[in-house]
């Protein structure tokens, strides 16, 4: 008797005694003992496409890992990558999604040293889409890798070049700047070879945003005009409308909203169909840039119609941003009722997505400035809360530094407090129309309430100064925190060794020197190219560098190094007689809106926010020596 029959005749008679669900787990696997190449394609097209079902996925689980052993002991390699892949599936139905990338590595593995390349091809597309559902970049990069180099694909496949476009799309998200370069030069050099232009412009595009993070210039513009150029020339509109919204993306950034709004409107020109999921996500953008540019009829308009387009679409996703525009529209016109209704309505619709409730950090803080505006403290809070607590995990799961954690909370109690002050002032107004209804005619009553609203009032002083007291001495926790650090840095620096490290460690207490001593920073036109050659290396051993020990972008070293010597200029009397334009220049920025995004997003103040924290901290001192 054959070891095929024997293996049958045991599933049989196994049957005989397996309970009802797990009878279906044994026939399943009975109508594949047979499996060949052709039926076993046919399967994994089923899976991709998402007909993969089971019911009780766990006790499936149990039951593939008890009965391994008798599954695999067949000479058919497709039965044994079948089981594996089911395996996998059954893992990642029960959140298991470790052991779900293992076994399709075992999968791919069985087959890895034959000719079917679309079997192979497929199996790790499977691998792919697993970790896009669960939201794991390092395996998508995994098994996209596995793609790339393992020969599936030939050298003249455009499918070759989008992956390595994924690769560096991947790695851009990640924050792993010089890995996305990388891969996008690869794509770049084969996408010519291949006269690809549709991957040539989606890895200028890519190239866009690397650069725009690295640079502290605008030479990223070259690869929005050189995308756009090859975009016209091809005459796809929809490519044309990315790289517009890729255009207004840009001047977005640089705080010139007027031109963003220009280029978001060119891209929505260039969409295909009004309502499409790319025109919702331009829309999403240009109410945002309406919203900075205070046009108020605008975000009302186009968030009416992103409400509309969004249910019509079934793009529930995008509804949070159309009830926040919603709720800002409202507050702008002081309907303080509607917009704490769409305030509700755009959290809640936030809080239903899963892939997004727990990571959207600028959603929740641009829902606090609304609360603000309409002076509601429990949901400003409750905003602000969500907002900290998101920001604090973004930067621990991108390796940011701990000074970074702290600064956060500090940003956090410096809004909490403007909140409280909000508080003490909505609390003064309804006892003031209190007193306005009860007291006239009442000038005794008038009296002994007048008194007791002093008395209040200076206990809240008291609790302000002793809030300003508690900043003091975080401010001095915070620099003698920044002090040990650098002292660490260099004990560890004095004690490394090795002809590498050394050249790396004096590069880098240089690179140190020329910002905190030199103050090279304030050189408006600072670059990493001339750095690099300050320096004596190049740009990219000096960014390996920057990114080993920072654990930063240089735009954003450089823009935190700017901040810091604003904030002591605003601390001391050296510039009294300076506009805030002016010191703005004095450490080398040449625009006042980047000035102005680059301290909202550092210090979480606007400039002049900051100025009355420093005027209110001066006032405490002075009341203090007045009171001793």
């Amino acid at each position: 008797m054959t070891m095929l029959k024997v293996l049958t005749l045991a599933f049989t008679i196994s049957l005989l005694f397996l309970p009802g669900v797990q009878i279906i787990f044994g026939q399943k696997f009975q109508r594949a003992e047979n499996m060949s190449a052709e039926t076993y394609e046919t399967y994994l097209d089923s899976v991709t496409s998402g007909d993969w079902k089971i019911e009780s996925a766990g006790e499936y689980y149990y039951w593939l890992e008890d009965n391994s052993k008798s599954i695999l002991n067949t000479k058919n390699i497709f039965l044994k990558s079948f089981y594996f892949v089911e395996k996998a599936m059954a893992a990642e139905a029960t959140d298991n999604d470790s052991v779900a990338y293992n076994c399709i590595n075992e999968a791919f593995v069985i087959l890895s040293k034959t000719n079917y390349s679309n079997i192979k091809l497929k199996i790790l597309k499977i691998g792919l889409l697993l970790s896009t559902r669960g939201f794991d970049y390092f395996t998508k990069i995994h098994f996209l890798k596995k793609i790339e180099n393992s020969g599936i694909l030939k050298s003249d496949s455009t499918e070759l070049t989008d992956v390595m476009l994924q690769i560096a799309d991947l790695y851009w998200h990640l924050h792993q700047y010089d890995h996305s370069i990388g891969y996008c030069e690869k794509a770049l050099h084969l996408s010519g070879l291949q006269n690809y232009k549709k991957g040539k412009i989606r890895a200028l595009l890519t190239m866009y945003t690397n650069s725009h993070f690295i640079s502290t210039d605008k030479s990223y513009k070259f690869y929005l005009e050189e995308a756009l150029r090859n975009a016209l020339s091809l005459g796809d509109s929809s490519l044309i409308a990315e790289v517009y919204f890729n255009t207004g993306l840009s001047f977005y950034r640089d705080g010139n909203q007027q031109e963003a709004i220009k280029y978001y409107k060119l891209s929505r020109s260039y969409e295909k169909e009004r309502g499409s999921q790319s025109d919702l996500y331009t829309c999403a953008h240009l109410q945002l840039s309406f919203t900075i540019a205070d046009s108020v009829e605008a975000v009302g308009k186009i968030s009416n119609f992103f409400m509309r387009e969004s249910v019509k679409q079934n793009f529930y996703s995008y509804l949070s941003n159309a009830y926040r525009g919603k709720a800002w529209y409202f507050a702008k016109t002081a309907n303080r009722d509607s917009s704490v209704f769409y305030l509700d309505k755009a959290f809640e619709n936030r809080q239903s997505l899963p892939e997004k409730k727990d990571a959207s950090p600028g959603f929740y803080y641009n829902l606090y400035v609304v609360a603000d505006m309409v002076r509601d403290k429990n949901r400003a809070l409750k905003y602000l809360s969500l907002a900290h607590k998101q920001y604090v995990k973004a930067n621990r799961e991108s390796n940011s530094e701990q000074l970074n954690n702290i600064r956060a909370s500090l940003d956090y109690e410096l809004q909490e407090e403007k909140i409280n002050n909000l508080s003490l002032q909505n609390e003064l107004t309804k006892e003031k129309n209190t007193r306005q209804k009860i007291f006239i005619g009442a000038v005794t009553a008038l009296l002994v309430l007048t008194l007791s609203f002093f008395i209040y009032i200076r206990k809240k002083y008291r609790q302000l100064r002793d809030s300003y007291k508690e900043l003091i001495r975080k401010n001095l926790e915070l620099d003698k925190l920044h002090s040990r650090i650098s002292k660490t840095e260099e004990k560890v620096n004095h004690h490394k060794n090795g002809n590498g490290i050394k050249n790396e460690d004096e590069i880098y207490k240089r690179l140190k020197e020329l910002f905190e001593k030199d103050k090279i920073y304030k050189q408006a036109d600072i670059s990493i190219i001339n750095l690099a050659k300050m320096l004596n290396t190049n740009t990219s051993y000096l960014s390996s560098i920057i990114n080993h020990h920072f654990e930063e972008p240089f735009k954003t070293i450089v823009n935190k190094y700017r901040i810091n010597e604003v904030r002591r200029i605003l601390g001391s009397s050296e510039y009294n007689n300076y506009s805030i334009e002016g010191i703005a220049e004095e450490v080398g920025y040449k625009s006042r809106s980047t000035f102005y995004q680059s301290f909202k997003q550092i210090t979480g103040l606007t400039p002049t926010q900051y100025i009355e924290n420093v005027r209110l901290l001066s006032d405490y001192d002075l009341y203090k020596n007045e009171s001793d």
